[in-house]
């Protein structure tokens, strides 16, 4: 997809009057496969709105109750304290409405037009969500209600899917929404499993958004790369490594993406940001388009020779581009990363379980000596 081509139009021309009612009309008498989703997170919001007025008057008027009761018995000047806490309040309820209006994964009808037409305009699919959308990476297996939303996909040709992700961890008071934007990219080979983990956007102390791997995976490149980046790779890959991120896709990835993280694993190359795309922002999808052409084409002609001499009498993957082809197949040790062993988990087991059961040994055999020594 060339990037000079995009009909970026549809973001942020005017919308005529009775557009989005006549395509609200149409969505529904042809009943689109995306609109039960997003009428479902539509009528959440339109819930929560309604609950929250409800409550609003409940809360103002006990309040002005309150109030009166207050300003007949210590004067009207309390009054001067009251009024500016009423409106405080009332000010955080319609905040709270406002933000999960904003916080709707799928957005109201105008930006559902906006979408749908932009994706149109442009050779792709435009879909509200995608439940659990099933893809290799790192970010895609973890927690509960996993979901792809606000995104496109490529309707022909090389698959390329451009959307934002959530998922669920924790229960009750610890429960945790995760938003994320991501870059799917289907290359035509399966590649050994590879992290970019980009330093600019860690957490705290540096450590990496997508988990931890075995140190005794990074491979340091050459250049300025390691500046931005730090590269995993599985023990014993280090030159399968080298033949795929050579100088010029290094200086492509800091170019374009210095402040994402890249995985190539099985036939995808990933891009991740740990906060979601803007999709009704034109400079989010010239700078994602830039990237699937200059890091993913980059990617693609990198790659498309590869052979893994490891996995030659394995047979392919039947989910593969090259399925049956004994080419296209990556031998066990170079398929996933190694992830770093959990010494904080293993530090506490010895504390809660094996330090007990040596000190009970060591005070058996003090009772034992004294027993001995003592007449």
């Amino acid at each position: 997809m060339n990037p000079a081509s995009i009909d970026y139009r549809p973001l942020t021309e005017p919308v005529a009057p009775g557009a989005v009612t006549a395509f609200r009309s149409w969505a529904r008498s042809t009943r689109q496969p995306w609109l039960r989703a997003s009428d479902a997170s539509q009528a959440a919001v339109v819930i929560f709105t309604v609950l929250a007025g409800v409550i609003a008057v409940a809360v103002v008027t006990t309040a002005v109750s309150i109030m009166l009761v207050a300003a007949a018995a210590l004067g009207w000047a309390v009054l001067f304290v009251a009024v500016p806490v009423l409106l405080l309040l009332g000010a955080g309820m319609l905040l709270a409405v406002f933000l999960v209006r904003r916080a709707a994964p799928f957005g109201g009808w105008e930006q559902r037009y906006r979408l749908f037409h932009f994706a149109r305009a442009n050779g792709m699919e435009w879909y509200p969500q995608i439940a659990d959308p099933g893809y290799p990476g790192l970010l895609f297996d973890r927690g509960s209600a996993r979901a792809a939303y606000a995104g496109a996909r490529a309707s022909s040709g090389r698959a390329l899917d451009i959307g934002n992700y959530t998922y669920t961890t924790g229960s009750g008071d610890d429960r945790t929404v995760h938003r994320w934007g991501f870059l799917a990219l289907r290359l035509d080979r399966r590649i050994p499993h590879c992290v970019v983990d980009a330093r600019a956007n860690n957490a705290l102390f540096g450590a990496s958004n997508l988990g931890s791997f075995a140190r005794g995976q990074v491979l340091r490149l050459e250049g300025d790369f390691n500046e931005h980046f730090t590269l995993y790779c599985p023990r014993g890959y280090e030159a399968d490594a080298l033949y795929i991120f050579t100088p010029d896709l290094m200086a492509l990835l800091i170019d374009h993406s210095s402040a994402f993280d890249v995985e190539i694993v099985d036939d995808w190359m990933f891009v991740y940001s740990p906060t979601p795309w803007n999709t009704l922002d034109p400079a989010d999808w010239a700078r994602l388009f830039a990237i699937a052409d200059t890091v993913g084409r980059k990617a693609v002609s990198q790659t498309e020779r590869y052979r893994d001499a490891r996995g030659a009498a394995l047979p392919a993957p039947p989910s593969s581009p090259a399925a049956g082809s004994a080419d296209d197949v990556v031998g066990p040790g170079g398929r996933r990363l190694a992830p770093r062993l959990p010494v904080a988990a293993i530090v506490a087991v010895v504390a809660l379980f094996v330090l007990p059961l040596l000190a009970i040994a060591a005070l058996g055999l003090a009772s034992s000596w004294t027993t001995s020594v003592l007449p």
